[in-house]
């Protein structure tokens, strides 16, 4: 199910940054200009501009992909969902039971499905499947981070969009069993096992991030950063919409097979990226270094143990107080997915009584949402805490804007947790979106922290966190939304929610004991 948790990229990006002494052209400062006309824009002169041509061509052949791709993962999650409730629901009912719920076309009524023991089934095998593709994710990222940099950036993009798409063909493959043969509910869970290939949405997103890093000079990549974030965004934004309209029309097969397909059509138009793996003008020093210095690489244990080692180099500033308490917040933060995606499919249809197959509907809503706060909101929100509250620099804004985005999500949290009706959970909803922007603002914070030759490195590690936030968070998730049912529904059910702005307040005290570096930080290779 790794498609039906692809996001926005810049949703989980580290944009370039800088300290305090040098402008931090990050994803919103750079958005800002681009919008608004911000005088500070990097001038043309500045630029070379056969560079800045890669760059753009290597960009917009990504963000073609990535919209296929996160336009496939919005297409199967709600199928997955309903199909993965229909097998469960066969496991909880006997032979006449099941044939005196079943519907014109042979399909056993949705309604009969809603009951605790089905619901807190299908939200703990989704919980655990999560858990188990992010479980491999982290296990890979350091292999594949190594050949991505020591064999090239292009082979292991398709690599991992292909481990995509074999995870979601055996997903289909174990749920077509479940229906047909009626082998348990849970073998779903193997179809983690395709994430082996490439490693999975991190690996992806990671990869994409160094692919623009390589083609394009400093202050121009943070803009096409966002234009990868933009074209996951509007995938996002119309497959779901999309899903619920072929789901009402011909059920949950069709977007979910065209999901797949459109998956492995993704996987093989990514042998058109560029490699960007290129030598500048120290390559003859890096090539000497990796042939003959500490990264030498003669063996895939070798290679294991030297990325361990470039990550352990990492230690001594994840001790510092400031860093850790952003890479605490990026962990707490990252339950906003799960609660966003596949939870928030089956809350809208136990607590307001809709079918699954309109709740794509609602998700358009809140991607409508996300994507004005990205284009609109953003760049004059900025503007006014630079004008209005004096600050100075572009760190200081992100951190004063990184406040003011978890201030909005905790009361944004509470409403869709206590929200009786569906037209109060869609403000809510709508309050959560404004505080979208958390997520690039802790990682553009955290860039400050780093020279930019370690922003890659910076990377896998952000992407591992989160890969640890999805392990927890799923899990924690799902917990709630069963406790809540077993107490009794209603309200109950919103407690998920109510942890969710919980976590949020923690992110929020934890913003205020963060201090912006003075000097980057260069990590020292260890022995």
């Amino acid at each position: 199910m790794e498609a039906s948790r692809l996001q926005p990229m810049g949703a989980r990006t580290v944009a370039s940054g800088a300290n305090n002494e040098r402008p931090n052209h990050s994803a919103h400062s750079i958005m800002a200009g681009d919008v608004l006309g911000d005088d500070d824009k990097p001038s043309n002169t500045q630029r070379n501009m056969h560079s800045d041509s890669v760059a753009y061509r290597t960009t917009n052949i990504l963000c073609a992909i990535i919209f296929v791709a996160a336009g496939a993962g919005g297409l199967v999650t709600i199928p997955q969902i309903q199909l993965l409730e229909t097998a469960v629901c066969r496991e909880f009912l006997e032979g006449a039971e099941v044939a005196g719920l079943l519907d014109d076309n042979g399909s056993i009524l949705e309604s009969s499905c809603k009951g605790k023991e089905v619901q807190s089934t299908v939200a703990y095998i989704i919980a655990v499947g999560a858990a188990l593709e992010s479980v491999i994710g982290f296990v890979g990222a350091i292999p594949w981070s190594t050949v991505a940099d020591r064999i090239g950036r292009k082979p292991v993009f398709v690599l991992a969009l292909t481990g995509i798409t074999a995870d979601n063909l055996i997903w289909l493959a174990m749920i077509w069993l479940q229906l047909n043969f009626h082998i348990p509910s849970w073998t779903v869970w193997f179809a983690s096992a395709g994430l082996v290939i490439g490693g999975g949405n991190a690996m992806l997103t990671s990869v994409v991030l160094s692919t623009i890093t390589d083609a394009a000079p400093e202050e121009i990549r943070a803009s096409l950063f966002m234009r990868v974030h933009a074209a996951a965004l509007s995938a996002s934004l119309l497959a779901p919409s999309l899903a619920s309209a072929l789901m009402g029309a011909f059920g949950p097969w069709i977007p979910m097979l065209l999901g797949v397909s459109l998956l492995g059509l993704s996987a093989s138009a990514a042998g058109f990226v560029p490699d960007t793996k290129r030598y500048s003008e120290h390559s003859s020093a890096s090539t000497r270094a990796s042939s003959d210095g500490p990264f030498r690489i003669s063996s895939a244990t070798h290679a294991l143990t030297q990325a361990t080692k470039a990550l352990r180099s990492f230690l001594p500033f994840v001790g510092r107080p400031s860093s850790a308490c952003l890479l605490i917040a990026v962990l707490l933060s990252y339950s906003l997915i799960p609660a966003t995606t596949q939870l928030l499919v089956q809350y809208l249809s136990i607590r307001y009584f809709i079918g699954l197959n309109e709740t794509g509907y609602v998700q358009t809503v809140y991607g409508l949402a996300q994507l004005a706060q990205l284009f609109l909101g953003l760049p004059l929100l900025a503007r006014l805490v630079r004008a209005r509250a004096g600050v100075g620099s572009d760190a200081q804004r992100d951190l004063y804007l990184a406040r003011f985005s978890f201030c909005v999500a905790i009361p944004g949290a509470l409403l869709m947790g206590a929200a009786a009706n569906l037209g109060f959970f869609i403000v809510g909803l709508l309050v959560l979106a404004l505080g979208a922007g958390s997520s690039s603002y802790q990682r553009s914070l955290l860039s400050g922290f780093f020279d930019a030759e370690y922003h890659s490195r910076l990377f896998s590690l952000v992407a591992m966190v989160d890969m640890v936030g999805s392990v927890y968070s799923g899990p924690m998730l799902a917990g709630l939304f069963t406790s809540g049912m077993e107490l009794g529904g209603g309200g109950f059910l919103g407690l998920p929610y109510y942890a969710l702005a919980s976590l949020m307040a923690v992110c929020l005290a934890l913003m205020f004991f963060v201090r912006l570096p003075h000097v980057e930080y260069k990590p020292v290779a260890g022995p």
